[in-house]
């Protein structure tokens, strides 16, 4: 667990999961905005949305999206190509939990079996967050 909010009001906290295959962090935070609204239609968290991809494509230049901005029950999310030989994979999600942004960022070799358990992985936050965000509507 890392703790940014002590730090720096607003960023939050990450938990971080790395193995040979995958690396995965969630983030939660709030920016320091009060009651962020948990519709994604919303301007707040379609502007959030924008910004962690802007991030991430400062960081990775040569990334092209393999699947365009889609949401569902539990979050908000796209698919990347992050290196140019196109052997790794990257998920951008952000939902939002009680007031909280809540993103996780996962990247793993393209390969079936792995490519697998990403979308296990992704199915298992999807339903958390989904949980939750129905708990708090």
């Amino acid at each position: 667990l890392t703790d940014y909010e002590s730090k720096d009001t607003g960023l939050g906290v990450s938990i971080a999961y790395s193995s040979p295959e995958i690396e995965a962090t969630v983030y939660i935070y709030d920016k320091a905005k009060k009651n962020i609204p948990s519709d994604f239609d919303d301007a707040v968290v379609r502007d959030e949305f924008k910004l962690v991809l802007e991030e991430f494509k400062k960081l990775h230049p040569k990334a092209v999206q393999t699947k365009e901005a889609t949401y569902d029950l539990s979050s908000i999310y796209e698919f990347y190509v992050t290196d140019e030989t196109h052997k790794l994979n990257t998920l951008i999600a952000l939902s939002v939990v009680n007031g909280m942004f809540v993103k996780l960022r996962m990247t793993a070799p393209h390969e079936p079996d792995i490519n697998q358990l990403t979308r296990n992985s992704f199915e298992v936050f999807q339903n958390i967050v989904g949980q939750y965000r129905s708990k708090s509507h």
